[in-house]
């Protein structure tokens, strides 16, 4: 071969190795921006769920109860027709499943690094009704310390994380990221988000409102997946399906998934992010308002009553009842009735108006999903019969603060332990634990743990 044709030939190797080079350039960079841009979604898709799960905790929390129908820690009901606002009611499983209302929520126009609505769906012990779901202390739809999370949630292997049919591991609520359409195992087509199928396609077209569930848009089919064989059997599911788009309360069965997951070639079949909403958490913050409640009624009553705090009532008074007081109680529940604190000079027979405890006031009937889980205890230098109300005769609470010089101990008893049979004329062994069970001075605030839970207020 000529010089000529060897330089032509080794140009020409030089050139299409550069091309080579440059295409697996390209498909590297290519790679790393798709890469990047996931990395992207799937962050803003954390911050959405992490926000829409704080607001859905504040608003259980800051419940106010203007009605006998609101208790707090109600959740609100789901947005069923994508105007951002709950509905009224929620009593069914089918209402209970929707976006979230994020207008109700006071959030912002929240959505998944998709750019898609946030989907919820709450346990039916939290729901919002327009009736007193508690009229009797003790019955079964109050709610407090001791109402159950009821929803089943899976890994992305199909292992149960939360049991729906276990109290102790059962899920509040859920908060549920859809990313984009896919197609659903066990179905033919890619999912539908348009406004087929509704009443007044025209107006669903103009203002993305939907007449109905049966709307595409509003449809949960349509957002949230199902999976089941040959991409992933559940093996604890019903019949080895879980599908995000339904559910049933207290079922082990039939719950939700958490993505992703893909198939053996690995395509995404099932992309729906979820964040829980657990009891631990919710009560947590639950049993710090009704403790400060408490607290707050303790206070302006002895603004009222020469400094003194009332007797309380004796724990194996059934608290199904009116809870009266008993002379020199210093320990037990809160009473509405105070006819034997009334007897001496000074003391108030009524606690203030905006105390809830007497429950006279249609707003103040919720007070009776806590009163047998709310106990007291008054020191001896405020109580009733007390000549000076300075300490000296006071309690201590250790080890958080060791010092004798707490007016009053507000105790929350937290779920029901291993052990513990709650209800009428239980003593405090069924709601208390270590130090805070046995009614003397000294009193125990430490960690929980699967020996203690109880939520210590004090002043």
């Amino acid at each position: 071969m000529s010089r000529l044709r060897q330089h032509a030939a080794g140009g020409a190797a030089l050139i299409l190795l550069l091309l080579v080079a440059g295409a697996l350039t390209a498909m590297m960079l290519l790679r790393h921006a798709v890469v990047r841009s996931m990395a992207a979604r799937d962050a803003a898709t954390a911050v959405a769920l992490a926000r829409a799960q704080e607001a859905l905790l504040a608003y259980a929390v800051a419940v106010a109860p203007d009605t006998a129908a609101k208790r707090p820690g109600d959740l609100p009901c789901p947005d069923l027709n994508n105007d951002g606002s709950a509905e009224l009611t929620c009593v069914t499983a089918d209402k209970r499943l929707g976006r979230l209302p994020w207008k109700t929520l006071d959030l912002s126009d929240v959505r998944d690094g998709s750019g898609e609505r946030l989907w919820y769906a709450l346990s039916g012990a939290f729901d919002r009704t327009t009736g007193n779901q508690c009229p009797v202390s003790g019955g079964p739809n109050c709610l407090n310390s001791d109402t159950p999370g009821t929803l089943t949630v899976r890994d992305t292997g199909g292992v149960t994380m939360h049991d729906g049919s276990d109290p102790a591991t059962g899920a509040v609520a859920v908060v549920i990221a859809p990313g984009g359409p896919l197609q659903r195992v066990g179905e033919m087509s890619i999912q539908l988000r348009d406004c087929s199928g509704d009443a007044d396609p025209a107006t669903c077209l103009a203002t993305r409102v939907c007449s109905s569930t049966a709307t595409a848009l509003c449809a949960a089919s349509n957002y949230l997946d199902r999976m089941a064989e040959p991409v992933l059997g559940i093996a604890s599911g019903n019949g080895g399906i879980e599908d995000n788009s339904t559910f049933v309360d207290g079922d082990a069965g039939d719950g939700f998934v958490q993505g992703p997951i893909r198939d053996a070639g690995g395509a995404l079949r099932l992309n729906d992010r979820v964040r829980i909403v657990s009891r631990p958490q919710l009560m947590a913050a639950l049993e710090r308002r009704i403790g400060r409640h408490a607290l707050r009624c303790l206070q302006s009553y002895a603004a009222a009553s020469s400094g003194r705090m009332p007797w309380a009532a004796p724990i194996s008074v059934p608290f199904s009842g009116v809870l009266t007081d008993q002379d020199e109680t210093r320990f037990g529940r809160l009473a509405a009735d105070l006819a034997a604190t009334s007897g001496y000079p000074g003391m108030q027979a009524t606690w203030e108006p905006d105390c809830p405890v007497a429950m006279s006031a249609t707003q103040h009937l919720w007070w009776a999903n806590w009163k047998d889980q709310v106990f007291y205890a008054v020191a001896p230098a405020f109580a009733p019969d007390s000549p000076i109300t300075v300490c000296g005769d006071c309690l201590t609470v250790q080890p958080a603060s060791p010092l004798a010089d707490k007016r009053a101990v507000v105790l929350l008893s937290g779920p029901a332990l291993a052990g513990q049979i709650r209800g009428p004329g239980a003593g405090s062994v069924a709601y208390l634990e270590a130090g805070n069970m046995d009614g003397d001075d000294t009193f125990e605030c430490t960690a929980h743990d699967p020996t203690f839970n109880d939520g210590v207020s004090f002043e």
